[in-house]
Order: C-alpha cells, then structure tokens, then sequence
C-alpha cells in the first residue's frame, strides 16, 4: 500500500517548490511510517540522486525535500531509542536455541496371519500397499 504514494511524492518533489508540497511529503512520508516504514525508506532512496542533483543548481529546493524527508524519522527517533537498544543488546547477548520437538511414529508389527490386524495395518498405512 505504501508504494501507491511514489507517484505523488515524485510528483511533488519534482514539479513544486513551495512550502506547501514540502508539507505535503512530509506528513505523507510521515503517514508511511507509521504503516509501512520500508516504502518510507525506499523514497528516500528514490529521492536522494534527485536531492544531490540539484543541490548547486537549487539548494533550497533540495534543502525542502531534505528536510520533508529526514525530519519524520528525526522525530520519532528518542520514542523509538530504547526499543531500539534493547534489541541491539538482546542481538549481542548468546541464548539457547529451543528446536523444535522432532514428530516420531510408532509403528506396531503386527501378527500377518490374523486378517483383522492385517486389515487395520493396510488402512492405517494406505501407502504401503
């Protein structure tokens, strides 16, 4: 869902230079973090070649774009700094890893001569036959 924004942020970014459209992607690349962080990154990605192209030719309009794109996660980086140490510590310390408990089948050899075991052995097993 997130990718359906590109259009409109690349719109945005390309044809506008007003406060307004830096608002816009902002609360857009906003909006995407909150449901889906990775397409918010991947428009940073996208925009940044954008962004250092026209850094001598415009600088205020690749400071805008800067600006609507970096301060979403400037903002919610102290909510988001110690959930983010703890797991970086719970990667570094060593645990046990639990495996999975292993499925074994008790098959009961059963007497060939009697014709109700042999029965009940062939429809608990129809793949032997």
């Amino acid at each position: 869902m997130g990718l359906l924004f590109t259009p409109l942020i690349l719109f945005l970014a390309f044809n506008f230079r007003t406060v307004w459209s830096y608002l816009l992607i902002f609360i857009l690349i906003c909006f995407l973090l909150a449901i889906q962080a990775p397409s918010a990154i991947s428009h940073i990605i996208v925009l940044i070649p954008y962004i250092l192209l026209n850094l001598r030719g415009n600088f205020k309009k690749s400071l805008g774009i800067t600006l609507a794109l970096v301060l979403p996660f400037l903002l919610i980086f102290p909510w988001i700094f110690n959930q983010l140490l703890a797991a970086f510590k719970n990667l570094l310390t060593p645990a046990a890893i639990d495996l999975l408990p292993v499925a074994s089948v008790d098959l009961e050899i059963r007497n060939a001569a009697s014709p109700s075991s042999h029965a009940a052995t062939l429809t608990a097993l129809p793949w032997i036959v």
